[in-house]
């Protein structure tokens, strides 16, 4: 070969590897390029990321609380009401038995007068003596029956508002801690 094909080989070997090297380098440049346009993105999605999950932290703290004050709020509610249901029952076991030793005590003389009565009626000497002994029998138990009914209604009505005013009182202190409620 003459020194002329030898240059000519030469520099087209020459042409031929900076083409290479050029090319080879633009996708170097670009790969470098994109990782730093990566690495930015990649740092901004990080912040936002962060800013987020620092955000949903502070709502979940907050529902927290809230959940927290709900649960002591109607915990103390749960407890009125439970003193509230207490109080009903001392005072409806009370007044019952009150009503009881009434109604007793009134069954009794209401058996003394009828025993006393047959008594009388036994011991009447005419048919109009039993009649009128036997008339006022049969009205003094009709009396006495109807009175004590009505009473006992009456006090029965008055201890039921008795025993019922706990609850009642409890019922409109739901009514304004739980507004929800009423509608």
């Amino acid at each position: 070969m003459s020194s002329t094909a030898v240059l000519k080989g030469t520099a087209q070997q020459a042409a031929e590897q900076h083409f290479a090297n050029s090319t080879a380098k633009i996708p170097d440049q670009r790969a470098a390029a994109a990782t730093i346009a990566d690495a930015h993105v990649s740092d901004n999605a990080a912040i936002n990321l962060n800013r987020a999950a620092a955000a949903s932290i502070d709502v979940q703290n907050q529902i927290i609380e809230k959940v927290a004050a709900t649960t002591r709020d109607l915990t103390s509610f749960s407890q009125g009401s439970l003193e509230a249901m207490t109080q009903a029952s001392r005072i409806l076991a009370s007044g019952s038995q009150d009503l009881f030793s009434q109604l007793l005590e009134s069954t009794q003389a209401a058996y003394s007068e009828a025993i006393s009565g047959f008594a009388a009626l036994m011991n009447a000497k005419t048919v109009k003596e039993r009649i009128e002994i036997q008339t006022n029998l049969v009205r003094t138990s009709t009396t006495r029956a109807i009175a004590d009914g009505s009473r006992f209604a009456r006090a029965s009505f008055d201890l039921a508002e008795q025993a019922s005013s706990p609850l009642i009182a409890r019922a409109a202190a739901a009514a304004e801690i739980f507004p929800s409620l009423n509608a």
